[in-house]
């Protein structure tokens, strides 16, 4: 008699949980609420996410858990994340989660298209709980992730951890005239974010003693796929001698003449053109031996 009551027992507290588990609805995943882009490094990306929940259910209820997977268009993954918290959301109501996301920086760029933005599936499963009982749930959402303004100032300044992407190796007169000298400007130009872009043009005038004394132009264009991570360049300056004279003569006897270059970067990316100002400085080492052998 006993073990029949025991078992009567343990059916009938099974058909309660059962019948609670189905008064407790799942969790819903509403929107995407807000992406943006809080940081880009030649590394990683960092996104914000803001994702609202909702409660169908008479009582408040606990999301416990939330994992979130980004993947491109044909699914691979590009990153992850998850809530570090529980959040409450009170009954017949939902509330906004905020999660950050690590992205592959040189994943992504290669994933971009003309109109610059990425094409992304945001997966998220999930756990809710409510009167005791624990409640599963999942998403999957397309989404479209703009990066234009954030690479419009990116690419042009031409910085990356504060570093210049654009380093000059040496300078040296190429052709010296009576009226006019011709410098040569070597330099090496970075691309740690793994972009693809063309540098089409670098349109530039040269300052030696604060004077404007002559200008410059990109001897040749560079090219860069997502896999070729610095590529050498070269400036070829036409320096009028009279503007230039007094300031480059004080620097000949101290054996270099510092110069600063200032102009215009111009680039072709993702279908678009980037044009920024840029300023460099450097000094051409020279004496008045170099002088007279050339």
């Amino acid at each position: 008699m006993r073990k029949i009551l025991l078992i009567g027992l343990i059916i009938l507290q099974m058909l309660v949980l059962a019948s609670c588990k189905f008064l407790v609805s799942k969790p819903r995943m509403k929107r995407i609420q807000d992406i943006k882009v809080l940081s880009i490094s030649p590394d990683k990306t960092e996104l914000a996410i803001s994702i609202e929940i909702a409660n169908p259910n008479p009582f408040r209820l606990e999301i416990q858990s939330l994992e979130l997977n980004l993947s491109d268009k044909e699914r691979k993954p590009l990153g992850e994340a998850r809530i570090s918290k529980s959040y409450l959301i009170p009954k017949k109501s939902s509330a906004f989660l905020d999660i950050r996301l690590s992205l592959d920086t040189r994943k992504a760029t290669k994933l971009i298209s003309h109109s610059l933005a990425l094409q992304l599936w945001l997966k998220g499963s999930g756990k809710g709980k409510a009167l005791g009982i624990s409640r599963s749930f999942s998403f999957e959402e397309p989404l479209e992730l703009s990066l234009k303004k954030h690479l419009d100032a990116l690419i042009p300044k031409f910085t990356a951890l504060g570093q210049d992407l654009i380093k000059i190796q040496d300078s040296s007169i190429r052709l010296l005239g009576l009226g006019e000298t011709e410098i040569r400007i070597r330099f090496l130009l970075l691309n740690p974010y793994g972009l693809a872009f063309t540098l089409k043009a670098l349109p530039t005038q040269i300052f030696i003693g604060d004077k404007a004394a002559g200008s410059g132009y990109l001897e040749q264009e560079l090219t860069f796929s997502e896999d070729i991570f610095y590529k050498e360049g070269c400036i070829i300056l036409k320096v009028n001698n009279l503007k230039s004279f007094t300031s480059a003569f004080k620097g000949v006897f101290k054996g270099e003449i510092p110069y600063a270059l200032k102009g215009q970067v111009q680039i072709q990316a993702f279908g678009s053109e980037f044009n920024r100002d840029f300023e460099l400085k450097n000094s051409l080492n020279l004496s008045i031996t170099d002088l007279l052998l050339k």
